[in-house]
């Protein structure tokens, strides 16, 4: 938590605040791949098809080394999906159908995975 007091250590008036610190965005590490919360919905939906015919239709979503810091992946069906390397910091996973994604090296700091979705295979 900022204290209201601290300041960035530049001129005067320079001093940021809590309120000022949310609205900053977080910088984009380098060698992540930047998506947009329209083509986040497109590969969702295209995944979740992709799950449900049984791999017949739609596509497997990449999300490998992907820059997802605060994404709102609440109840996203990501079963089997690619987020190797991928970046969730602070993101919202609750309710997040995971099984058999592949999620080594995935940065989840801070992210929000409660409540765990209990079913984690495809058929349920």
């Amino acid at each position: 938590m900022i204290d209201e007091t601290q300041t960035t250590g530049g001129r005067m008036g320079d001093e940021k605040g809590p309120k000022d610190e949310a609205k900053s965005e977080s910088p984009k590490l380098p060698g992540l791949r930047e998506i947009s919360e329209e083509q986040l919905k497109e590969i969702l939906k295209a995944h979740r098809e992709w799950v449900e015919s049984g791999e017949e239709k739609g596509e497997r979503a990449d999300l490998q080394e992907a820059f997802l810091v605060r994404a709102n992946l609440q109840k996203a069906m990501l079963i089997d999906a690619n987020l190797q390397l991928a970046f969730l910091s602070s993101a919202n996973l609750g309710k997040a159908r995971l099984g058999g994604a592949i999620l080594r090296d995935t940065d989840l700091g801070n992210a929000d995975l409660y409540p765990m979705q209990k079913t984690f295979s495809r058929g349920n």
